[in-house]
C-alpha cells in the first residue's frame, strides 16, 4: 500500500475522532466529559454528566453515507448496522443499573450514537437511541431536567472511571 493512501487513511480517522471531542472540549466546566468507560468487557465511548441537565451517553458509528432505517433495523448505506444500537442499549443498561446499585437512583440517561463522517436521515430516536451527526450534538445536550441530580452522581462516576487506573475524566 503507498505510503500517501496510509497517510490519507490515518488523518481521515483522526479528523473522525476529533470532530466529537471538539463538540465535548467545547462545552463549558459544569459538564464532566468521561471518555472510553471501561466496563466487563466493553467500553462505552463517551459518558457526559452536567447536574442541570444529567446523563448523556455517545457511542460513535464510523463509517460515511446515509443513515437510515428501514422500521426494524438502522441501516448505512442501506446495510444493517444494528451492532451499534443493541451495544448502546446494553451500555445503557450496565451505567443505570450501576447506579442504582451504588447509590440507589434510578438515573435518567439520554443515548446517543453519533454519526461522524454520516448524513442521518432519521427524525425520531431509533429503539429509544438519538441517532444523530456530530454538529448537532451539543444542542441535543442543552436540555434542562426538571430536578437537580444529586451530588453523589458525579462521585460515582470519578470512581467508575478511576477503577480503570485513570487520573481523572479527559475528553
Amino acid at each position: 500500500m503507498p505510503i500517501e493512501l496510509i497517510k490519507k487513511i490515518l488523518n481521515r480517522n483522526k479528523k473522525r475522532s476529533e470532530s466529537v471531542a471538539s463538540v465535548l472540549g467545547a462545552l463549558t466546566e459544569d459538564y464532566k466529559v468521561f471518555k472510553d468507560m471501561l466496563y466487563n468487557q466493553s467500553s462505552i465511548d463517551y459518558v457526559i454528566f452536567n447536574r442541570e441537565r444529567g446523563f448523556f451517553m455517545v457511542n460513535l458509528l464510523h463509517g460515511k453515507g446515509d443513515v437510515s432505517c428501514d422500521g426494524k433495523n438502522l441501516l448505512m448505506k442501506k446495510k444493517v448496522c444494528s451492532d451499534i444500537i443493541r451495544k448502546t442499549l446494553q451500555d445503557v443498561f450496565w451505567l443505570k443499573s450501576t447506579i442504582r446499585e451504588r447509590i440507589g437512583i434510578d438515573a435518567a440517561i439520554t443515548p446517543f450514537v453519533v454519526c461522524e463522517n454520516a448524513r442521518v436521515k432519521l427524525d425520531t430516536p431509533f429503539a429509544g437511541i438519538n441517532v444523530i451527526e456530530s454538529g448537532a450534538l451539543r444542542g441535543a445536550m442543552l436540555t434542562p431536567l426538571k430536578e437537580e441530580l444529586p451530588q453523589g452522581m458525579l462521585v460515582l462516576l470519578r470512581e467508575l472511571y478511576v477503577g480503570q487506573n485513570l487520573s481523572s475524566p479527559t475528553i
